[in-house]
């Protein structure tokens, strides 16, 4: 297995930059009609995620967070280029459930219609955000909504020296989006890892002193993100899908055959049984 920036990659190809198979224009990746929730909605990664959801068609989009204005400034990013989509700003602390549950209702009211998307982007997240996010978005959802928590490769990294929350509620959230898919199997449920992008969190961890790696494209991240939400089709598992190391989408497509019922591309004990 191929490794690039001390990571081994899944997929023999793998990308740093947008390429043509997840180009958010495709037809066959087209979001249209869909309402997206996006939490975290006013950092870089949510700010491209929403352009990359807008360019692909979706109604409309609530960007979530709690700097009212930095949500403004990715509405207006979006509004720019994309004026077909509306975009909403809620602001909202994902960490009060009363907060969360309001903001989604409010969204899901001025949208007219259930929700179809979930990004669980929140650049800190932590376990109790999560399932407070989680439980006020079932109840407004499409039956066939999907639920993607972005994630990251720290839970499978060995110690980072003051890393321990962080590390905690990531993979704590790894796994309550793992319950959240076999309880209520009629929703697609992703673990979605974005890559390495300049971002404030990001330079926070370099300035920390851990080594900085081949960053990814900013605009990568968020198109293989909604490439995979499109037409990624791994049956009914719940994996953590990662573009972390830019893996290509059409080989994963063509390795998802070999995910079945195993362990690919899940957390458990290593080794046992």
């Amino acid at each position: 297995m191929p490794e690039f920036g001390g990571f081994p990659t899944y997929t023999k190809q793998y990308h740093h930059e947008p390429y043509a198979a997840i180009a958010p224009t495709r037809p066959e990746l087209s979001t249209q009609g869909k309402n997206v929730v996006i939490t975290g909605g006013g950092g870089a990664i949510g700010t491209a995620m929403a352009l990359s959801f807008a360019q692909s068609g979706a109604s409309s989009i609530a960007l979530l967070g709690r700097t009212e204005a930095a949500l403004l400034k990715s509405k207006q990013a979006v509004n720019a280029t994309y004026p077909a989509t509306d975009v909403y700003i809620v602001k909202a602390d994902v960490a009060d459930e009363a907060s969360v549950r309001t903001a989604l209702e409010k969204f899901a009211s001025m949208a007219g219609k259930k929700l179809d998307i979930l990004v669980a982007n929140a650049g800190v997240l932590s376990d109790a955000g999560t399932f407070n996010l989680v439980r006020a978005f079932v109840p407004l959802a499409e039956k066939n909504a999907t639920l993607i928590n972005v994630t990251s490769s720290v839970p499978q990294l060995p110690f980072v020296p003051g890393s321990s929350s962080y590390h905690g509620s990531k993979l704590a959230a790894v796994k309550l989006f793992d319950y959240l898919h076999f309880e209520n199997p009629e929703l697609r449920v992703l673990q979605f890892h974005p890559g390495v992008v300049q971002s404030s969190m990001s330079q926070k961890s370099f300035d920390s002193g851990i080594p900085r790696p081949t960053m990814d494209d900013g605009d990568s991240s968020p198109q293989q993100f909604c490439s995979l939400v499109c037409q990624l089709r791994v049956g009914k598992s719940s994996r953590p899908v990662s573009v972390g190391k830019s893996w290509d989408v059409e080989k994963l497509k063509d390795k998802a055959k070999e995910f079945g019922s195993g362990p690919q591309l899940t957390m458990g004990l290593i080794g046992w049984p």
